[in-house]
């Protein structure tokens, strides 16, 4: 009762203090670039049933909350517009889940929805179900006999990431009943989609559509037995695990369903609450972000006729945030082009024309110009979108807002003809309507003659 009574006061007193501590290491807001937090909106699914009850992730909720986002209960998932409006969706141990609700989280995956999934200990038919329309399985429970904080289920670790703006001052991490993670390469989202990791947008551009990331990992001392007999050790053990897609999506899978529970979190001697609050921004969009800025279009209209204005000139920014690496820009990838029925057509590699740098905030503004050829994609009037993709590591894939073009094509193009064929049509369209003025004339001059003839014969 007395230990109850201790954690109950130590969580109050941490709930207090989460709206004023919304700043910590590493994180610098950079206003017009990243979204107002009070803009995303994380949902957590509150109407299935969990291994781990809810209300035992409250500090997960505070940090949420004391973060400056929004969170919304979602109790039903059997419609996608349960989840409108939501940015994130938090499932937190959820058990039994159905293949209805599990459609209804690859639908909203498709629309560019971020996932943020804690997998029970136990991991049922539900939970398997879901895991593989990611690609992922579980391979047995992560153990270490050697280093363990209370018994070997219990791993800690100790820098086994790599170093990067999400591990940014974590250096040590509690790991309670965890179970190993793989990556199978059968991605069912991508089946169902019918398209492969990485897709040819022409004869010389390949590009992925998918980006992976074992963010965290076990230690040497760290091991799982697969297979009766059959163990894997270290860095064959993924626990954190990160995907992000081609349309947006980001997905952060922890399979450890106590790493964040209230009891586990607080322990001042591991890193895990800074590791939650770093998933939370990374989810939030608020560190490791890209914003695309038109700085100048040529022409300007949104109406072009095609054969007056073919091409299109096109400068614009891109601003990249929490920059660690001197060599990012070789891990970037910028692609520009229109998209016309549901294809991302066109596609030009723009020009690097200008590079600035805040070191003092770790941000960079890229500045590019391309120019694109209308018709390439099309020869008739049609709708069609310009879009700009930037691309990278646990950035993800950062679309522009699409910017409509109605491009208008002239059914008939009158030429200059030589004035021998004018004369000539001249003449015939004279002939034609002298024509069709005697017409009539001629017609009744008939008539009267038939008459005669009739009257003859009687």
């Amino acid at each position: 009762m007395r230990r109850i009574l201790i954690i109950v006061l130590v969580l109050a007193a941490f709930a207090m203090l989460l709206p004023i501590n919304a700043g910590y290491e590493g994180h610098v807001e950079i206003k017009g670039v990243v979204p107002e937090p009070q803009n995303i909106t994380f949902g957590i699914y509150t109407g299935g049933s969990t291994e781990i009850p809810l209300g035992n992730f409250s500090i997960l909720k505070n940090v949420i909350k004391g973060r400056g986002f929004n969170i919304k209960n979602i109790t039903d998932l059997t419609e996608l517009g349960e989840l409108e409006g939501v940015d994130v969706l938090a499932l937190l141990t959820i058990k039994n889940l159905t293949n209805d609700e599990i459609n209804i989280i690859r639908n909203y995956s498709f629309y560019g929805g971020d996932l943020f999934i804690i997998t029970p200990q136990e991991i049922d038919k539900g939970m398997e179900d879901l895991l593989s329309l990611f690609g992922l399985e579980s391979l047995g429970y992560v153990k270490d006999n050697e280093s363990y904080y209370e018994n070997e289920s219990n791993v800690i670790l100790n820098k086994t990431w790599e170093a990067s703006s999400i591990m940014n001052g974590i250096k040590s991490l509690l790991v309670v009943n965890a179970t190993a993670l793989n990556y199978t390469e059968k991605n069912g989202l991508l089946e169902f989609l019918g398209i492969n990791e990485t897709m040819s947008l022409n004869n010389e551009t390949n590009v992925s559509i998918l980006y992976l990331n074992n963010l965290v990992w076990g230690g040497n001392n760290t091991y799982v037995e697969y297979k009766k007999g059959q163990r894997i050790y270290g860095q064959n053990i993924t626990l954190c695990h990160i995907q992000e897609y081609w349309f947006g999506a980001k997905i952060v899978v922890i399979s450890s369903a106590y790493m964040f529970e209230d009891e586990y979190i607080i322990k001042k001697r591991f890193d895990n609450l800074k590791f939650l609050e770093r998933l939370i921004y990374w989810l939030g969009d608020q560190i490791n972000y890209m914003a695309i800025d038109i700085v100048d279009r040529n022409p300007s209209e949104n109406t072009l006729d095609l054969d007056q204005s073919p091409y299109i000139n096109i400068s614009f920014d891109i601003k990249i945030t929490n920059i660690t690496d001197n060599d990012f820009k070789s891990n970037l990838t910028v692609l520009v082009g229109f998209e016309y029925l549901g294809k991302f057509r066109g596609v030009k590699l723009p020009t690097l024309t200008n590079e600035t740098y805040d070191n003092t905030h770790n941000n960079a503004t890229l500045r590019y110009k391309v120019q694109l050829n209308i018709s390439e994609i099309i020869n008739k009037s049609a709708v069609i979108y310009v879009r700009i993709v930037a691309a990278m590591p646990l950035y993800g894939y950062r679309w522009n807002k699409p910017i409509r073009l109605d491009v208008i094509k002239q059914r008939f193009e009158f030429q200059r003809y030589h004035p021998v064929l004018l004369t000539i049509g001249a003449i015939v369209g004279i002939n034609l309507i002298v024509l069709i003025g005697l017409m009539p004339y001629a017609l009744k001059r008939r008539m009267r003659a038939k008459k005669i003839e009739e009257k003859a014969k009687k």
